[in-house]
């Protein structure tokens, strides 16, 4: 099972949320690692380990991520993700995207960062790609002595006209000091105000792409594997 995404044009901007002369317009006729990275990674609720060799190429300029049903010492699946080098604070991150639609499988489009943890996405779940999933994960800051408290999130869903996963669409994360706009193609689907409910991220983060195998089948259903079959490779 795959995902593909045609293009991602993110604007890099200063603290003050003003445009500075760079822009990134990626057509993925080749990986420039100036500019992006494979991982090769995985993360608790990730029932697939992110291997670079999942990122591969299509003669019509498209990237594809892959999920393979394979054994390896931490995971019994692999797939593929990648994210920008470079982290931004603040800006319009855009990408043109197919997602899988397969249950089981997720397909994000998020701006991340660790310690403290903040994030902005968009979530696909493979067993109804009508529904967009937007979120907001913000630490709120704890005392001196104890560091940053447990993340909190603001998750919405999104019910689209669309089955998102016959064919490509342009998503777009607006991302201001004062607020968090999500598009697709170029129509506005939610808004997330300062405060409303969380504090808006604040901290440079970094653009990634990612297709994986959840762990909670209530979230995004049961893969036919874990009954019957192995996935494609």
């Amino acid at each position: 099972m795959d995902h593909r995404l045609k293009r991602w044009q993110g604007i890099r901007v200063a603290e003050e949320a003003v445009p500075v002369d760079e822009e990134i317009d990626q057509h993925f006729t080749g990986i420039d690692l100036e500019h992006w990275t494979l991982r090769d990674d995985t993360f608790p609720s990730n029932l697939a380990l992110f291997t670079p060799r999942n990122v591969t190429f299509e003669s019509d300029q498209t990237l594809r991520l892959t999920l393979r049903g394979e054994r390896t010492p931490v995971r019994d699946f692999t797939s593929g993700a990648i994210c920008s080098s470079r982290q931004y604070r603040y800006g319009r991150f855009v990408a043109n995207v197919r997602p899988a639609g397969a249950t089981g499988l997720i397909t994000g489009i998020f701006l991340h960062r660790n310690s403290p943890r903040q994030e902005i996405d968009i979530e696909f779940l493979g067993k109804d790609t009508r529904q967009m999933l937007v979120n907001v994960f913000y630490n709120t800051p704890a005392s001196r002595a104890r560091g940053w408290s447990t993340a909190t999130e603001a998750p919405r869903s999104h019910r689209s006209r669309l089955r998102c996963s016959e064919d490509f669409h342009e998503y777009a994360i607006e991302w201001t000091s004062t607020a968090i706009r999500w598009t697709v193609d170029g129509r506005l689907v939610y808004e997330r105000l300062d405060w409303d409910p969380t504090p808006i991220p604040h901290l440079p983060m970094q653009f990634h792409f990612n297709l994986w195998h959840s762990r909670s089948r209530e979230l995004a259903g049961d893969w036919p594997t874990r009954t019957s079959q192995r996935p494609p490779n």
